[in-house]
């Protein structure tokens, strides 16, 4: 007897089963037009998104690596207002808007280490307000 794993194609037709190919396994969708495989990240990335909603954060920095004026949100698939009562929206910009008054020039000047902050801060404020994670979107826009 052949032992024939996921992904084998078996040839019945001669004396003796013998493996005339090997087959891509696994599940696939139709994403539109183009076949995504369940494996891709595309169908996870949605069903997160589907699931714990969706913040952009966009902030502008001057010259010297200073922001002008605050930060500002977008919410997608959130509540408006979480446990304090107050606008989602409202608490979030007011808390990265108090982080980027403060935080020091190093983080200011790297892209990456701001991002990650002012994620951070969104996924923690969300957290303690409606209970959830979300997805994180950081949009940095520098003059100059």
């Amino acid at each position: 007897a052949a032992v024939v794993v996921n992904g084998m194609m078996v040839d019945l037709g001669g004396d003796a089963p013998e493996v005339a190919e090997f087959i891509e396994t696994g599940r696939s969708y139709l994403d539109g037009t183009v076949m995504v495989g369940a494996l891709d990240g595309v169908v996870r990335d949605r069903i997160r998104m589907a699931l714990n909603g969706h913040v952009i954060v966009t902030a502008i920095l001057d010259e010297e690596d200073e922001p002008l004026g605050d930060a500002w949100v977008e919410l997608m698939g959130l509540p408006e207002t979480g446990s304090s009562g107050a606008p989602l929206v409202d608490v979030l910009e007011e808390d990265l808007s108090q982080f980027l008054r403060r935080a020091n020039p190093q983080t200011l000047a790297d892209d990456d280490k701001l991002e990650e902050a002012l994620r951070r801060i969104v996924r923690q404020v969300a957290q303690s307000e409606i209970g959830k994670k979300p997805e994180v979107t950081v949009v940095l826009s520098r003059m100059g």
